[in-house]
């Protein structure tokens, strides 16, 4: 009888799904350039920075003027040459803001279409990681369910031994229905794992903005970039596009403060006015300049000026949590990673070689009439639970690289 046992996973990690040798599968590669062709909150982000951009150029334009057109002293005759201070009148109004405010409301747009540009980054790489988080997650239970296929086969080939010695008298009938139980056992096992499998799939439907996915994947394991060093990433978090979307937004908030105390400053306008008389009169010039007068300061522009002193504080506090967070994400899943890389070593040194091993012994030893039937099902389950061990110590390894690449601002596809 050939021997029965499972493959390895070091084998699986490199079988594709159907015709990914013919490049009719989608990989993972392509699936995050469609995910991130689709998305929606990265194409907000980018048009709300197109936005700002030109409402930074209209912030640093003065207003525009306003031009008068009338009469002045006009009788109810309606007679222009009745009486003396009768006009037609032509004029401009020009508002000149407060000393430095143009300026400042020109610096806080920009400052806000930069928090939103680097928004659009963080969404990228955010992306990019989601994809990949999901795409392990179908790979794990693609491959799962392949090792779940081969121990099935393994039950079936035990049934029949059992079945046959059964009707040889050696084995008590206990032995086969506990095999066609096991068997039952795994179906359902089979059915769970394909329900897991069809929810992740939806979730990367909707990544790639479809309704129905594609047919097939390409399940090889996927080959990332590589982990920068990790002290370089650490002394680097402060250029994260998260983090200077925080800095962006601590700008914005400098110069409102700004704003708010150029208007301690008087705005002033000018008024040039000309009015044309009938017949011999002469016509009439006037220039008015007007100033705005800040009255009771303390109540109006001291409180904005407070108020937007307490959200810069706020920025500046949200600059430091972020800092902080990546700080602690960085450390979290670099440890992680190493233990994961750690344990799927063991795993494919010494616990997969002795759970294969103890299989097959089991086995020849039930052949061989030296143990009963439920030292083979506990070893065969043993060394499936080890095979689904092993891939989910790959799964999550690849996925804690994926949270460190995210960290580390690497937005290679």
């Amino acid at each position: 009888m050939a021997p029965m046992r499972l493959l390895p996973l070091l084998g699986l990690a490199f079988v594709a799904c159907g015709n990914a040798a013919h490049g009719a599968a989608l990989t993972l590669k392509n699936a995050s350039q469609l995910a991130l062709e689709n998305d929606l909150v990265y194409a907000q982000m980018v048009e709300q920075n197109r936005a700002l951009v030109k409402q930074a150029v209209a912030e640093g334009s003065w207003p525009d003027p306003t031009l008068k057109v009338g009469f002045v002293g006009l009788p109810e005759s309606r007679k222009f040459d009745e009486i003396d201070m009768t006009q037609k009148v032509l004029g401009l109004k020009q508002k000149l803001p407060s000393w430095g405010l143009v300026g400042h409301k020109r610096e806080r747009a920009r400052a806000m279409a930069d928090g939103f540009a680097q928004g659009a980054k963080d969404r990228r790489l955010k992306v990019i990681r989601d994809v990949r988080m999901v795409w392990m997650d179908i790979y794990y239970f693609h491959h799962a369910l392949r090792l779940i296929a081969q121990s099935k086969s393994l039950f079936q080939q035990l049934a029949k031994i059992t079945e046959y010695q059964y009707r040889s008298g050696r084995r008590p009938q206990y032995d086969v229905m506990r095999a066609r139980l096991e068997l039952s056992l795994l179906r359902d096992r089979e059915m769970q794992m394909e329900q897991s499998r069809a929810v992740h799939l939806a979730s990367l439907n909707r990544w790639l903005g479809k309704a129905e996915g594609p047919t097939e994947l390409d399940m090889s394991l996927p080959r990332l970039p590589n982990i920068p060093a990790i002290k370089g990433v650490e002394e680097a978090l402060s250029a994260h596009p998260s983090v200077k979307q925080r800095l962006a937004d601590l700008k914005a908030a400098q110069e409102a403060v700004k704003i708010e105390r150029s208007k301690y400053v008087p705005g002033w306008s000018i008024d040039l006015t000309y009015g044309e008389r009938e017949g011999e009169r002469s016509d009439l010039m006037s220039a008015v300049i007007m100033l705005d007068l800040p009255l009771l300061p303390g109540r109006r522009q001291g409180k904005m000026v407070a108020a937007n002193r307490a959200r810069l504080f706020s920025a500046q506090h949200a600059v430091d949590d972020k800092h902080r967070e990546f700080v602690e994400m960085l450390n979290r899943e670099h440890a992680k990673w190493r233990n994961l890389s750690d344990r799927l070593g063991h795993y494919q040194k010494t616990v997969m070689p002795v759970a294969a091993q103890n299989a097959e012994a089991s086995l020849k030893a039930y052949q061989n009439g030296i143990t009963d039937f439920t030292v083979v099902v506990r070893a065969r389950l043993l060394e499936l639970e080890s095979g689904l061990k092993e891939l989910r110590l790959r799964v999550d390894q690849t996925k804690s690289h994926a949270g460190l690449l995210y960290v580390a601002g690497d937005n290679t596809l």
